[in-house]
């Protein structure tokens, strides 16, 4: 498969996580919950934390396990790990990610979290507006792209010549 990539690295989602918390911060909206999607949303979720924890906010935090994606344009069922929810119908909560693609798993998010609780907001770095197969988009977003985003820790399914584009001194550690 031939597709556009883009290679963000670790300074550049570093920044980008917080430019986004940033942006919730001004819009007025103030979280008093987390949810991040385990793995593609911990780093943003760790970022939009510190910054929310340095302008004085204490915010509850919740991880939730999500799977749907299974490869470059490959799609199997959402699914949510259990969890215990860490918050009340008051709350509002504030879906952080890395990219919001088709959208399926952030509809899945927002309606089992829907049934604890009604204020809920999405912030994600990246949005993919053309291939949102639901009715939501991002609350917040920084870029909007149709490319392929390949983030800092992502070296699975990348080619060698690929892994070599996006850091030769990765590609050294995988013969």
């Amino acid at each position: 498969m031939n597709m556009q990539k883009t290679y963000v690295s670790a300074n550049e989602l570093l920044l980008d996580s917080f430019t986004l918390a940033k942006q919730v911060k001004d819009s007025g909206y103030e979280p008093t919950a987390l949810i991040v999607p385990w793995r593609g949303g911990m780093p943003v979720g760790i970022c939009m934390h510190e910054y929310f924890h340095t302008q004085g906010v204490t915010l509850k935090s919740t991880v939730i396990k999500t799977s749907a994606y299974s490869g470059i344009d490959k799609r199997s069922d959402v699914t949510l790990a259990p969890f215990a929810p860490d918050f009340t119908e008051d709350d509002r909560l504030l879906i952080v990610d890395d990219v919001f693609d088709t959208g399926r798993t952030m509809k899945a998010l927002k309606e089992e979290l829907g049934r604890h609780c009604k204020d809920i907001r999405i912030a994600t770095v990246f949005f993919k507006p053309s291939r949102n197969e639901t009715e939501l988009s991002p609350d917040y977003y920084l870029y909007a792209t149709d490319e392929w985003i390949v983030f800092p820790h992502e070296v699975d399914g990348l080619t060698p010549e690929e892994l070599e584009e996006k850091s030769p001194a990765l590609a050294r550690l995988f013969p």
